[in-house]
């Protein structure tokens, strides 16, 4: 779907995706012979700067369009974010910016509309009108900065529900903040291995890429630390290192 259908970003320029991209991709969205997800939960967690909201926004609109239609999408905000949360512009920008998808949406202020009946709506995260809901999938921006107590019984209240054959939580993210965000500190301590964490529960997927599952909770995890994209460069880095502070610099850009 990506491939064929979205070939500008949200920006309007050229857009693919980059080989690691694909191979999170095939393990996370694996499906079996009836059609079922081996995850409820796929956390894409890596370093700023690396396209992971833009690719969020592709893979909801993926899944909008060819999931379970009329299917009902869920976009939350962050505790930080005063407007719109970032996906859903997102996903305005690449309808924008790819006619054959632009034909087949319509964007208002807060909700998308697909022509096989599948809504897109953006929602606070305080919301708490959530519940109940029939969602097949809930997109989460920066979790690290979903740190309030109305954030986190969100989370618990839009779990996947059982009424469609797959309901998934999809995060995009990079690191947070020691005894703030944790949501997402306990989410990773369940997913990743030891070799990344010694609280680590869960297990690696992949002998290159830091891909790592819990079965059981039914989560898949990228974490990375590493710069994969070509505008990553070292003099970017460098500059970065003189002009932040340590812990910031280990936080955003080393993940």
């Amino acid at each position: 779907f990506i491939d064929k259908l979205i070939k500008k970003n949200e920006l309007g320029q050229p857009f693919r995706l980059s080989d690691h991209q694909r191979e999170i991709l095939r393990l996370a969205f694996a499906f079996d012979s009836d059609g079922r997800l081996p995850y409820d939960t796929i956390l894409y967690s890596c370093i700023k700067k690396s396209g992971k909201t833009t690719l969020n926004g592709a893979i909801t609109l993926a899944w909008g369009f060819t999931q379970e239609a009329p299917n009902e999408i869920l976009i939350l905000a962050n505790d930080l974010e005063q407007t719109l949360a970032r996906v859903f512009r997102t996903m305005e920008g690449i309808i924008q910016h790819n006619p054959e998808l632009q034909r087949e949406a319509e964007v208002q202020s807060r909700t998308i509309y697909l022509a096989n009946g599948t809504t897109v709506t953006a929602i606070s995260g305080d919301y708490a009108g959530a519940a109940g809901s029939n969602h097949g999938l809930v997109s989460y921006d920066e979790l690290w900065g979903y740190a309030s107590e109305a954030s986190t019984r969100l989370w618990e209240e839009l779990t996947p529900v059982p009424t469609r054959r797959n309901s998934i939580r999809l995060v995009t993210t990079y690191a947070g903040f020691e005894g703030e965000s944790r949501l997402l500190w306990d989410l990773y301590r369940q997913v990743v291995s030891k070799d990344e964490h010694p609280e680590g529960q869960g297990e690696r997927l992949h002998p290159e890429l830091p891909i790592y599952c819990n079965r059981e909770s039914r989560i898949l995890c990228y974490w990375d630390h590493q710069p994969r994209m070509v505008w990553q460069t070292q003099e970017y880095y460098a500059s970065q290192k003189r002009t932040l502070r340590p812990g910031t610099y280990l936080r955003l850009h080393e993940n």
